[in-house]
């Protein structure tokens, strides 16, 4: 039996490879490569096969890869239309052959979904008991992976899970790049902060709490609310009631065991934990109020995690 897996994470920064030893269940191996270096989707397809070939000389790797993709992939066809953060926008993958003849399959995966199908299977490992698991990751924009009873939830053509294009109503009507108005992603990421920061400068007759925020980090604006400072603080509750809102109203359709926070703006977690916990429970029906939130687990290794995890599951 073949126990090594390879495992890559396509981002819109980086593209993440890694090497999964399933009986120590640990990344024996692992590495990135700019993603600004990819210029088409040959050449991804070309950096895939030396990558694995390169590896499969010190490995013995299965012969399935599984690449996380930021963007919906279609369950049927194994491609992804649209990339919205990735210059080539498009990738359809093919399989290819060893000098043995051996044949390697490609499979695509939306990245938020592996990313919760690593947290899932790394939890279980650990003896956690969920059966059901909602993975929010929120960094420049907002994904969501859903796992129930050991299974990715994709959808009929794999929009399944796209939490960050849910609308919430809201005051600020900021257009999201996937042409809407008002999706959550809009508020609650990284660039959503940006645009709160930005909306309550240009809009408040005094705007000096928030022009020492224009350039602050995500970190140090989270900092500031922690330490009381009014422009931060009215930033952050925004913030926190909106994500509340959506997660009590996932809650509501799938009723899972946890919902995991995670992604860049996780590591700010344990400032508005509590607060996002309390808003969570004012706007969720009653029989899920009591739904745990917590930081996922895994960090940035998460999609390589469940990468790697998937495709021992599919066995191929």
């Amino acid at each position: 039996m073949i126990n090594y897996c390879f495992g890559v994470d396509l981002g819109g920064t980086s593209i993440k490879f890694g090497i999964l030893d399933i009986n120590k269940d640990e990344l024996i191996e692992k590495w990135s490569i700019e993603t600004s270096k990819i210029k088409t989707n040959k050449d991804f397809q070309q950096l895939i096969e030396n990558e694995y070939k390169k590896f499969s000389l010190r490995y013995p790797l299965k012969k399935v890869i599984v690449i996380g993709v930021p963007g919906p992939v279609n369950p049927i066809t194994n491609c992804v239309d649209i990339l919205p953060n990735i210059i080539w926008n498009t990738y359809k993958p093919k399989d290819f052959s060893l000098k043995d003849n051996t044949k390697v399959k490609i499979i695509l995966h939306n990245d938020a979904n592996l990313a919760a199908f690593g947290e899932y299977s790394k939890r279980k490992k650990l003896f956690f008991s969920e059966t059901s698991l909602v993975l929010v990751t929120i960094g420049t924009g907002l994904g969501c992976g859903l796992i129930m009873n050991d299974e990715i939830i994709t959808g009929t053509s794999g929009y399944a899970g796209e939490l960050g294009h849910l609308y919430i109503p809201n005051n600020y009507n900021f257009k999201c790049k996937c042409g809407n108005i008002g999706c959550l992603e809009t508020i609650c990421s990284a660039q959503g902060l940006r645009n709160i920061i930005n909306y309550l400068y240009e809009t408040k007759l005094d705007s000096s709490d928030y022009k020492q925020l224009i350039n602050s980090s995500v970190e140090e604006l989270f900092g500031l609310a922690n330490d009381g400072h009014p422009g931060a603080s009215e930033v952050i509750d925004i913030f926190i009631k909106t994500l509340g809102i959506a997660l009590a109203n996932i809650c509501s359709v799938i009723n899972p065991s946890i919902i995991l926070i995670g992604g860049g703006i996780s590591l700010s977690f344990k400032n508005f934990s509590d607060k996002l916990q309390q808003t969570f429970k004012v706007h969720a029906m009653a029989n899920v109020k009591n739904t745990p939130i917590k930081q996922a687990i895994l960090a940035e290794q998460a999609g390589i995690y469940g990468a790697c995890y998937y495709e021992n599951k599919i066995n191929l």
